[in-house]
């Protein structure tokens, strides 16, 4: 027995050492994300009114808490990465050992140290703990309310009052700290009443109703921000496969852990523990919990407004690890060491090689594209690049102060409001490279225009939700090609006018006449095919650009308002429709034009396997125009550009 607690009391050091090793390592270029800027900047007040009026109530759906934690945090220190994370980091370390505290107490020591394991070495919770928002303190918080809440009311601790105490303080912290840690606040008392002792009637009652009573203040928030519904202006409803993919995301997508964790399930079955009705009555209330919690935010995002996020869910992921592993009796010392051993490894390896997460949360691209083109500057000569960058204005400016970067040092993509007057600005530029940089662009039809000009991409950098390209205007090495072969996934061209490419590659097309300026597509003709194939042929990953390019002809006099349309369907049903209207990039009324379409992929939600692309011109106001070439092409993109989430391309 002795023995027991002490490699317990060992595996559960290694743990959290483990655990703040993966959290803290390379603590200082820790860089802040946008949710974090967007916080941040909202703690600049000179005064508590305005914090809460403009920092909470009119700007942000979440509690007033952590913002106000915030707002003091920076007021007594500084708003450096490292110190506004501090907290947070803290948050996730303590968080293990509450996870153990609560499966030792409920069910035994190995159930405990497993769940340990999880909340310690998983991207998940390392991610979440390392970001200074309600996430990390909605998971202490949640644990610390459970914890105790369970001594206080099913344990039996001589110490009841006290733990009450601490019971109505932590939910209170839920409650001010996430709206979805105040609904499992909810969840969890509520199915309490149902296994409480008459005798405990009264003080549980009495509990929930203090925590209201904390909790009144806020109240007009609360019912200011409900009013305001969701934030689907950028988070898409969830699938039927969200959880799937949520459980593949946990486990790293990696084959290994799925095995391992398969084997851990397996083995709690072959060497269950002696069934006591404590035991039971905690499984039956951590399954109505995830039940209820999971399936409300499912339904909640699907049918009112979409709130679901794998972030929020963090609240009940360590209830979750708890439930599946808690058959399992506690093992004999010598395989635990072999199951933490095992797991640590496989899960710390895939972490660093597998999921990149050392460079995916570490290289900030808001930070590394304004570095990374400073470095092609002294590279290729001041005078020699014209630097074009788009990111969120604030983001940009906090870094610019930072890197000591003027205003002349570069050009802001946002303020080149059109297609039109970027096409102008394109035509202008005297130097022989550009650099092209931007995070959260949606309009890649400026890579496209950009190309037209600067034929040549020499240099190509990506990062989590960032990208940096260098175009030359000249060929800079003899084998580099016009497309690079290794950037470069499908491309085609088609020539209409006479002498050219006069045939097709689509699998049906339309009725044509060859004419001498190219296609003619007359008032008569609404629709006109250009591609229609599946998506699979085109691309080799989610996370590939599309780009579509027409050079057309307009006879009339009068500007030309077709549009190209770029049409994504899976299993019959459409997944995405784009249009780009013909008169936004034409210059002059009539004549020659070009006109671009870009899609990126990774944006869409769909199977590259089971979908397939239309490409077609809408000829809406029955106009005249001739269609002179058509050109496809399919780069690499961004193999990062959602890595910390999805699934990483190779």
């Amino acid at each position: 027995m002795k023995q027991n607690r002490i490699t317990d009391l060992i595996l559960l050091g290694l743990i959290l050492v483990a655990g703040v090793i993966l959290r803290f390592y390379h603590y200082s270029h820790l860089p802040f994300t946008f949710d974090e800027f967007s916080a941040l900047f909202r703690t600049r007040f000179d005064n508590f009114s305005d914090l809460i009026h403009l920092g909470v109530t009119t700007t942000d759906m979440h509690p007033a808490g952590i913002q106000v934690f915030m707002y003091y945090w920076v007021k007594c220190f500084d708003e450096s990465e490292m110190v506004v994370k501090f907290p947070f980091l803290i948050f996730g370390i303590i968080s293990i050992y509450i996870t153990f505290r609560i499966g030792r107490e409920w069910f035994n020591p190995t159930v405990g140290l497993i769940a340990a394991m999880f909340i310690a070495f998983l991207q998940y919770p390392i991610t979440y703990s390392q970001y200074a928002r309600p996430y990390s303190s909605g998971l202490f918080f949640s644990l610390i309310m459970v914890f105790f809440w369970s001594k206080a009311f099913f344990q039996g601790h001589n110490k009841q009052i006290w733990y009450i105490i601490l019971y109505v303080l932590s939910g209170a912290f839920c409650a001010y700290n996430h709206h979805f840690s105040l609904f499992f606040l909810a969840v969890v008392w509520i199915s309490g009443v149902f296994f409480l002792k008459k005798n405990q009637i009264k003080l549980y009652l009495f509990s929930g109703i203090a925590i209201f009573i904390l909790y009144i203040p806020h109240l007009e928030i609360f019912f200011i921000q409900l009013n305001k519904g969701g934030v689907e202006s950028w988070l898409s409803k969830p699938t039927p496969l969200f959880y799937f993919n949520y459980i593949k995301y946990i486990l790293h997508y990696n084959i290994s852990l799925y095995i391992i964790t398969g084997l851990l399930l397996l083995t709690g079955f072959i060497l269950s523990a002696k069934k006591q009705v404590q035991s039971k009555k905690f499984r039956v209330m951590m399954f109505l919990w995830l039940v209820i919690t999971y399936g409300t935010a499912y339904f909640y995002s699907v049918y009112v407004n979409a709130v679901l996020q794998y972030s929020v869910i963090l609240f009940v992921f360590p209830f979750l690890v708890i439930l599946l592993f808690s058959f399992i009796r506690d093992l004999k010392p010598y395989l635990k060491v072999i199951i933490v051993l095992t797991f640590g490894f496989i899960s710390v390896y895939s972490l660093i090689t597998g999921r990149q997460h050392y460079f995916i949360q570490y290289e900030s691209g808001y930070r590394e594209t304004l570095v990374e083109a400073e470095k092609i500057k002294t590279e290729l000569g001041d005078e020699n690049v014209t630097t074009l960058i788009y990111l969120p204005e604030k983001i940009r400016d906090y870094y610019t102060r930072q890197l000591h970067l003027g205003k002349n040092d570069f050009v802001n993509l946002d303020s080149l409001q059109s297609f039109k007057k970027f096409e102008s600005f394109i035509k202008d530029v005297k130097t022989d490279h550009l650099t092209f940089a931007f995070a959260g662009l949606n309009n890649l039809e400026y890579y496209m225009m950009i190309k037209d000009a600067f034929p040549f991409l020499i240099h190509k950098r990506t990062w989590y939700l960032a990208d940096l390209y260098v175009f030359s205007k000249e060929r800079e090495l003899p084998a580099n090609p016009v497309f690079d072969k290794n950037e470069i996934v499908f491309h085609k061209k088609l020539d209409f006018t006479y002498g050219g490419n006069q045939g097709s590659f689509m699998e049906t097309g339309d009725s044509v006449l060859i004419q001498p300026t190219g296609i003619k597509i007359d008032p008569s003709l609404a629709y006109f095919n250009l591609i229609e194939a599946g998506v699979d042929t085109l691309v080799d990953h989610k996370n590939n650009y599309l780009f579509i390019k027409l050079n057309v002809f307009n006879p009339g006099d009068e500007a030309l308002t077709s549009l190209i349309i770029s049409e994504i369907s899976s299993t019959g049903i459409t997944v995405d429709w784009r249009a780009a209207e013909f008169g936004s990039f034409v210059q002059n009324v009539s004549g020659k034009a070009t006109i671009y379409k870009a899609v990126k992929l990774p944006d869409i939600m769909f199977d590259p396997g089971t979908s397939s692309l239309k490409i077609y011109i809408w000829n809406k106001n029955s106009e005249t125009l001739y269609l002179e070439n058509f050109e496809i092409y399919v780069t690499k993109g961004n193999p990062v550009l959602y890595g910390l989430l999805e699934e990483i391309s190779d």
